[in-house]
């Protein structure tokens, strides 16, 4: 499968002794979330902070990830990560964990989440519509 090459690709650049760059590595990320192995993309994004390669696109990927794996709680831990780096987290990065959230039913998660976006500003339509769906 493809998702097994993008992650052999990456495991490569380490027995080079290079370093992937943060774009590089939320393409394997991105790739592997389709199949439903949340612990490969666990063991990715350690790596990536290992590497010092953690920023906000590729935990905003991670976060996605968690969703399309059904794993919400983990979505929730990447949004809080997101906090702590650079800028910290974005209306893109609260828009997935709300709905990793809402897609599990949890509906008091994604109401908190809603709650603390307005930090960010005002909510918009995508922060509504993680809500809703």
């Amino acid at each position: 499968a493809e998702w097994e090459m993008t992650l052999q690709g990456l495991r490569r650049f380490q027995t080079l002794s290079m370093e992937p760059s943060p774009n590089a590595i939320s393409a394997v990320v991105s790739s592997t979330s389709s199949t439903n192995r949340w612990e490969d993309v666990l063991a990715i994004v350690a790596m990536a902070a290992e590497l010092n390669a953690l920023d906000l696109i590729l935990l905003n990927v991670a976060i996605v990830a968690m969703d399309s794996c059904g794993t919400w709680e983990l979505a929730g831990l990447y949004l809080g990560s997101a906090s702590k780096i650079s800028k910290g987290a974005d209306k893109a990065s609260f828009g997935a964990a709300m709905a990793a959230c809402s897609g599990a039913q949890q509906w008091l998660s994604t109401l908190e989440l809603l709650m603390q976006i307005r930090l960010l500003g005002q909510p918009d339509f995508i922060s509504f519509s993680a809500v809703m769906s």
